[in-house]
């Protein structure tokens, strides 16, 4: 007789952060309206380096810069929202945007391809966005 096998059948551990995230292809940035404190949610690509997410702002014409990138710069912080996990997510000042951005395009081709990611950024004046996060338990 031969002993009974145990079965695996339980929930899957979880993948670490690091793994989890170079996987996932959107994500969401909830910031207070920088008018009216109401919070403001929307979907955007990301880069991942550990402890580290990347977003691209579009500067627009005006050159200051999307109302998601804006409301983030007034808040200085954010909700970052990765499938089911949560972020708390902090601005940090990049001092030289003209010298990140090839790197942190990088980072974007690495993850969508380089054609994706010239169709999207190559002709649009765009600037590179940090945010140092920290897991938010649930």
């Amino acid at each position: 007789m031969t002993p009974a096998r145990k079965s695996s059948s339980g929930p899957k551990p979880a993948a670490p952060d690091e793994v989890y995230l170079r996987r996932q292809r959107e994500m969401y940035l909830v910031t207070p309206g920088r008018r009216t404190g109401r919070p403001h949610r929307v979907e955007l690509w990301f880069a991942f380096e550990p402890g580290r997410i990347y977003l691209m702002a579009y500067a627009r014409r005006h050159g200051r810069g999307t109302d998601w990138y804006r409301n983030l710069q007034r808040a200085g912080s954010a909700l970052v929202e990765v499938g089911e996990r949560r972020y708390a997510g902090r601005l940090e000042p990049i001092t030289d945007a003209g010298a990140a951005l090839p790197r942190v395009t990088d980072l974007f081709a690495e993850k969508y391809g380089r054609q994706m990611v010239n169709s999207y950024y190559t002709d649009t004046k765009r600037f590179p966005v940090c945010l140092i996060i920290t897991p938010v338990s649930s």
